[in-house]
């Protein structure tokens, strides 16, 4: 399929993409605006694509665009960098920003380039907080110093597609070394030729996506979040979307998102993972052995007779898919078997819906 052919109409991994991007942005921006020094804030797409579907949908640039019109902190502060490689998308990007109705409200007027990607796209970008969206014909020109100048920046998340299928490939030919290594580190890549070697493909595909966030966590990522999508014309992976924070904030308002739009639910833990199905369906399981056995398992082992807030057990106990939600459930699970005890400081503790509540400063005791 040639690039221009991809825009004909949005796929359902399409919008379940577009949809986990705009809806971050929204929620991220709601975080950044309250900063006391109430910062500019930046977007930057670096495989933007022409903003509309030839079926007239709108793509992620004018679906951010159009948030920002809608919120008048983002109309004065909202600084946005849409980037193609392909002159003619470019030209058709920048036709559709300026039919958007009222983008001349924008006091910063959106730029468009037509850059090959490379480090240099970060000398475009202001040292302002920035949310980064990089989804790649193939993986050229994203690499781990790319993302590295977007994170050294306060507040700024990155969002990037990662094309397992082509990389998987790459690692079986040496005329794919130099992009593999941009894409991991020198080093890194080196040893990932080697431990791939007679692996099967769920073991290779484990194997490389845990590199990547490794390679996130190296340049000081709290989380590296993986959102898996299954080929819609064959049982396989199609691509990965992950996220990369330094704050515990956006890693759990990502994971919230993810859980949302996880193909599948078990003990209300999504399976991060899209597959076709546009419905989320709860699947069955064995009595405690759930992932939710298994948080409740985990808690009692780490926080064995201490006590401690909710919100700082969230902190201390890193789990790649538990959202808030979740940790609630194993907490009050937990209560109700007698493992904890809940202390809600300076105020009596509510009932909603005949069920108690855990408010984020509850303080836990466990036996």
């Amino acid at each position: 399929m040639q690039k221009h052919e991809f825009y004909g109409r949005p796929t359902d991994a399409s919008r379940v993409k577009q949809d986990i991007v705009a809806k971050y942005f929204g929620a991220w921006k709601n975080v950044l605006k309250t900063w006391p020094h109430a910062p500019r804030l930046g977007y930057v797409d670096l495989y933007s694509g022409p903003g509309v579907y030839a079926d007239g949908s709108p793509s992620t640039p004018l679906l951010i665009l159009q948030q920002a019109l809608e919120d008048n902190y983002l109309r004065k502060k909202l600084v946005t960098i849409f980037n193609d490689g392909n002159s003619q998308i470019a030209a058709e990007l920048r036709a559709n920003i300026a039919r958007l109705p009222g983008i001349q409200q924008l006091v910063n007027e959106p730029q468009v380039y037509e850059h090959a990607v490379s480090e240099k796209v970060v000398a475009l970008v202001h040292a302002i907080p920035t949310l980064l969206f990089a989804d790649p014909w193939g993986y050229k020109g994203l690499s781990i110093k790319l993302i590295e100048g977007f994170l050294g920046i306060g507040g700024s998340d990155c969002i990037f597609f990662f094309n397992y299928n082509r990389i998987n490939a790459g690692l079986g030919y040496e005329g794919f070394d130099e992009p593999l290594d941009a894409v991991f580190g020198h080093i890194r890549a080196e040893a990932l030729r080697s431990k791939v070697r007679g692996l099967t493909p769920v073991q290779r595909e484990r194997i490389v996506i845990g590199e990547m966030q490794a390679a996130l966590k190296e340049l000081g990522a709290r989380c590296a979040l993986p959102f898996r999508f299954i080929s819609a014309t064959a049982d396989r992976t199609s691509h990965h979307l992950l996220f990369a924070s330094k704050h515990p904030k956006g890693c759990n308002i990502m994971k919230e998102l993810m859980r949302q739009h996880s193909s599948d639910m078990t003990q209300g833990f999504g399976s991060f993972e899209f597959t076709g199905a546009t419905v989320t369906s709860e699947q069955p399981m064995l009595p405690g052995m759930g992932p939710l056995d298994d948080l409740k398992a985990a808690l009692l082992r780490q926080f064995a007779q201490k006590t401690i807030s909710f919100d700082d057990l969230i902190l201390q106990h890193e789990h790649v898919t538990a959202t808030e939600r979740n940790f609630k459930d194993a907490v009050l699970q937990l209560e109700s078997e007698g493992a904890v005890t809940v202390i809600i400081p300076g105020r009596e503790r509510r009932r909603l819906k005949g069920e108690w509540t855990l408010p984020n400063d509850s303080i836990i005791k466990f036996g």
